[in-house]
């Protein structure tokens, strides 16, 4: 079996869950032995800005990175262009070194017309724009959505990274006769996102917050949240790792919704890197906070539940297939500040046995259902499952 994965946001190049889910599920590919390849299409400033390289094998296993020409022309013409560009290098390589699958996600469908003659498209789906611009009621981009919806038709299995968005993407989208659906969670290395020690190293009152910083991400809620937390609890504070293109406008924003005697306790770390910071950012935290407006799956709260944090998550789409509320996390509401501070200055206050217990529970989850070597085994299945029933 020989395998093209797509994705413009392969790491080390400008990424998110996207790019952080299809990094872990490479790396276990690799361990499995299955031959394949990376490819995406890359704007120039990001080649300077990453020193990504055309051909990357640092991990292992072949990345390439095509220049985008397409850059300084109208969005529309970027659009076509971009993908014209991607569908030619890919049947060329094709020419060379014929792939049996192409696998990729739904994320701004970036192959409407197909994977080449002789191969199967397999999708996932994590976070189509035609999606997310409904549920969110965006405007979006008709454009984008006729390449997602093209590209699922010409997919012969859909995987959704949960039963919430598989659902929602079926609410939008028919898929053609014979496609085969299913839910396959994205992976997690719970081997880098383990804790150094058997010891609570956690830091009393830290509430960690690792994502993007975006409205919908419920940033501006955990703020609004913070005035009653960090009265309840005096030793409270709160330490924001993620990027934003605009973060001292942001950053104003935000801190405008505290009191300024509060401004102290909280910390913005900007992007930080995902390997060598985060895990042992996570390990000194007393309760990780993820306050979603809306998400396909949520890489980030299982990345602080395999390091035995306390975890906070919302409650929203597919909050209850990841976490049992009380038992390895808790859920809240989604845009309810309220409940927010309630829930925090609870988790906040667990005892040690009770925090050990929620912890080592939150483990258990992540490594059993999330690992990268559980999902990425079931992902390889799918694949060979998906050539089968393709042999006449």
């Amino acid at each position: 079996m020989r395998v093209l994965i797509v994705c413009n946001e392969f790491p080390p190049a400008s990424h998110g869950g996207i790019g952080s889910s299809t990094f872990d599920l490479a790396k276990q590919l690799k361990a499995s032995g299955i031959d394949f390849e990376v490819v995406g299409i890359i704007p120039p400033f990001l080649f300077e800005r990453f020193s990504l390289q055309p051909l990357d094998e640092q991990f292992g296993f072949p990345v390439h990175r095509i220049r985008s020409r397409a850059t300084r022309l109208p969005f529309c013409w970027q659009v076509v262009l971009d993908r014209l560009q991607l569908r030619r290098w890919v049947a060329k390589r094709h020419r060379e070194k014929p792939f049996d699958l192409v696998f990729t996600d739904d994320y701004n469908g970036l192959l409407p017309v197909g994977p080449p003659a002789g191969s199967q498209l397999v999708v996932r789906l994590n976070g189509s724009n035609l999606v997310y611009d409904s549920l969110m009621e965006r405007e979006g981009h008709h454009q984008i959505w006729n390449c997602e919806r093209k590209m699922l038709g010409n997919a012969v299995r859909w995987i959704g990274v949960s039963q919430f968005f598989l659902d929602e993407t079926l609410k939008r989208v028919t898929p053609p006769e014979g496609t085969a659906l299913m839910v396959l969670p994205n992976p997690v290395d719970t081997d880098l996102f383990q804790p150094s020690t058997d010891e609570d190293i956690s830091v009393p009152g830290r509430i960690v917050y690792h994502n993007t910083l975006h409205r919908r991400k419920g940033i501006y809620d955990l703020f609004n949240a913070l005035p009653e937390v960090f009265q309840a609890i005096p030793e409270a504070h709160l330490e924001l790792y993620g990027g934003k293109a605009d973060l001292p406008k942001m950053k104003a924003e935000l801190l405008a919704l505290i009191p300024e005697t509060q401004h102290s306790r909280v910390t913005f770390f900007g992007r930080v890197d995902r390997y060598s910071v985060l895990p042992r950012a996570l390990e000194q935290a007393r309760v990780a906070c993820y306050p979603s407006h809306l998400e396909t799956f949520g890489i980030a709260p299982i990345e602080a539940m395999a390091m035995k944090r306390v975890t906070l998550y919302s409650d929203c789409g597919p909050g209850r297939e990841m976490i049992t509320h009380g038992v390895d996390g808790f859920l809240c509401p989604p845009k309810d500040p309220a409940t927010l501070a309630r829930l925090l200055i609870e988790a906040l206050s667990l005892s040690p046995s009770e925090r050990l217990s929620m912890g080592e529970a939150a483990r258990e989850t992540a490594v059993s259902r999330f690992g990268k070597k559980f999902v990425g085994e079931a992902y390889i299945e799918a694949f060979r499952e998906t050539l089968s029933s393709a042999k006449p």
